[in-house]
């Protein structure tokens, strides 16, 4: 499952900003729990001044991974 919130790297480069990318993996839950799953988080921010511009989560379809958008969806932090 995947879930975004902004614009992807490509959609950053053609609205002109110079995008730059984090890729981190966590998992879901703490990992001594049984069934965790791990879930991929990029975020993509203008390397100019800093602000983030887009998000993709992607994991299992138990991960949830819509809901953890959420946050990132407040215009103070995506607009």
């Amino acid at each position: 499952m995947t879930a975004r919130t902004g614009l992807t790297e490509a959609e950053a480069r053609t609205a002109g900003f110079d995008p730059v990318v984090s890729t981190s993996y966590v998992d879901d839950h703490k990992a001594y729990y049984p069934n965790a799953h791990q879930i991929t988080i990029r975020l993509i921010a203008d390397r100019q001044s800093g602000q983030l511009l887009g998000a993709q989560l992607m994991g299992q379809a138990t991960s949830e991974v819509a809901k953890r958008t959420d946050i990132l969806r407040r215009p103070s932090i995506i607009t």
